[in-house]
């Protein structure tokens, strides 16, 4: 296999110059041998200057080179054949010049290289910037005045220039438009060609055309002579900005008669200017007949309450931060009062380094909204007071178990504060472990609506300091005006306190029982004895003593009696109060 390196060399030793050189040297050499043999040295010197000029035209610097040895050997042929000194100096004369006009040759030669070169390099700028360009590109030379189709024909064209046309550049080039078929060829073109060829500045317009799908296009097409005759035309396809623009020049039509239909107040803001459009229904909300157009007409209406608030929300948006911007704000009337309005927009529009230019939105008036939020948040707060002064637990549950209300007692009973508590898993957190799953499972049962709620129940929770405490509930479902159910609303009394005095009422009523018959005990213990006193009294006592002893006895037993009249009235209080309070004896 030869190498690339070989190849080159042998293909450059076959070009014609080197043929030439060889050719003129070896014919320069032959006869000047001829003509000195023959004595003769005044005409073959000539024949040198051939292969001078072909070595140093084509190889300049090693055509210098062997330039140089070919004029010694030159003058070594004359001193071989010559001793005369007048021959001998002009062969040396003759030697100088060789070399001058070899050097003049080669620098001019150098010279032309370099120019060639520099040439080839700006060439092939031209035809890498001419390809790669964005925009579409060929190139026409002109035949006859132009007048017709046929006398411009395709000399270049660009690979954009291609892609809009679908085509390959062997199936353009050569050809005149009359067989090209371009894309770009509407009717206007041959005419403004001929426009170019007469003037000496650029012909410019927007060609429309119908391409191959039968779509229509759009191309900013310029148009230019160059100074060697040939028009170049460069155009680019623009179709997709201008339907942007119809669109957007329809899309502003719908927005003008919206502005002048809609009763909310309509704003266009310049961002680069200033200027803002104001609706006429924008002054109206504000009791204005006419608003000046700039962005301090806005920003100096705001409350100054409002104010930092206002212009931070609004700074967050033209910052990119957020997709829309919306605020509730009151803005100054032309009679000094406020009047409450919802302001929104969007920014809709940036410049190429991506700042915003454009931003458009509305107020509505909300001023009787607002009116019926501070109505209701009255209402709120009185009901919460209400909530607030029970003295049992009020809690609401959402569809998931989440408190979604609960009062300041229940917060007190649980141990934590309101806004603690709200927002709380009610079962994680306040039933006690060992019923939490029950009662979850038969919370999420009544939600789906599988169980009926027990209007009433006695349940134990835990406080946030582990105490579990018994509650008597009283429930009720919350459902939507549709029958959604959508939680639970029960109020709970804590009965720990109650079932700890009335275990301490049932001992203290056992202990009164218990005293009761401890009195009926002594009652009979006592009038036993005493009536065998009495009669023992009448036997061995008589007269003054016995009478004595007698009354005293009597005595005892009106006690004894009025002590029975007292227990027999306590066996009815306590037979009430057990009748009362639905006590059981033991």
């Amino acid at each position: 296999m030869t190498q690339p390196g070989t190849t080159i060399r042998l293909s450059y030793l076959k070009t014609w110059p080197f043929a030439a050189l060889v050719i003129t040297t070896l014919t320069s050499l032959g006869v000047s041998l001829y003509f000195l043999q023959m004595g003769i040295s005044i005409v073959f010197q000539n024949l040198f200057y051939f292969p001078i000029l072909i070595a140093c035209t084509f190889y300049q610097r090693r055509g210098l080179f062997f330039s140089v040895v070919l004029s010694f050997i030159y003058f070594f042929l004359i001193i071989s054949y010559s001793h005369d000194s007048m021959v001998l100096l002009q062969a040396l004369v003759r030697v100088f010049i060789f070399i001058l006009i070899a050097a003049v040759i080669t620098i001019l030669s150098q010279m032309n290289k370099e120019g060639q070169e520099q040439l080839q390099k700006k060439e092939a700028l031209f035809r890498g910037v001419f390809d790669i360009m964005p925009s579409g590109s060929t190139i026409y030379s002109v035949t006859g005045k132009g007048e017709h189709d046929s006398g411009y024909r395709i000399e270049d064209i660009n690979s954009t220039a291609l892609g809009y046309e679908q085509r390959q550049k062997s199936e353009v080039i050569g050809r005149t438009l009359t067989d090209a078929h371009l894309v770009i060829h509407d009717s206007n073109l041959v005419p403004r060609l001929l426009d170019t060829q007469k003037s000496t500045r650029p012909v410019s317009y927007q060609a429309e055309v119908r391409r191959g799908d039968g779509t229509v296009g759009y191309y900013d097409t310029s148009l230019f002579r160059l100074p060697t005759g040939e028009v170049v035309s460069i155009y680019t396809d623009v179709t997709d900005k201008r339907l942007m623009e119809e669109e957007l020049k329809a899309s502003e039509e719908k927005f003008r008669l919206a502005m002048e239909a809609t009763s909310d107040g309509l704003w266009d803001w310049n961002m680069l200017t200033g200027v803002v459009y104001f609706s006429p229904a924008f002054a109206s909300i504000l009791d204005e007949d006419h608003i000046e157009p700039v962005y301090e007409s806005w920003e100096s209406r705001i409350h100054p309450a409002d104010k930092e608030r206002t212009l931070a929300s609004l700074n967050e948006h033209i910052s990119g931060k957020t997709s829309h911007w919306r605020v509730e704000t009151r803005l100054k009337r032309s009679d000094g009062s406020w009047k409450w309005v919802m302001d929104r927009g969007s920014v809709v529009a940036w410049d190429e380094t991506g700042e915003p230019t454009r931003m458009i939105g509305s107020i509505v008036d909300i001023s009787e909204q607002k009116r019926i939020e501070e109505v209701i948040r009255i209402e709120r707060d009185r009901a919460e007071q209400y909530l607030n002064i029970a003295e049992v637990m009020i809690v609401a549950l959402s569809h998931d178990g989440t408190v979604v209300l609960i009062n300041r007692k229940g917060a007190e009973m649980l141990g934590g504060s309101v806004d603690d508590i709200i927002g709380q898993d009610w079962f994680d957190s306040f039933v006690p472990p060992d019923m939490r799953e029950s009662v979850r499972e038969t919370f999420i049962s009544l939600m789906d609506g599988a169980d009926e709620m027990y209007s009433s129940s006695e349940n134990e929770i835990i406080t946030r300091g582990g105490k579990r405490i018994l509650i008597s509930w009283v429930n009720t479902i919350i459902k939507t005006p549709v029958g959604q159910i959508i939680g639970t609303l029960s109020s709970g009394e804590d009965l720990t306190m109650r079932k700890e005095l009335e275990k301490e009422k049932t001992s203290l009523l056992d202990q009164i029982q218990q005293n009761l018959a401890q009195m009926a005990y002594l009652n009979d213990n006592i009038r036993n004895p005493l009536t065998i006193i009495m009669a023992l009294s009448e036997i061995h006592f008589d007269g003054e003593a016995g009478k004595k002893i007698q009354e005293q006895i009597e005595i005892i037993d009106d006690s004894i009696t009025q002590l029975d009249t007292r227990w027999s009235e306590s066996e009815k209080v306590l037979d009430f109060i057990r009748k009362h309070y639905q006590i059981t004896p033991k």
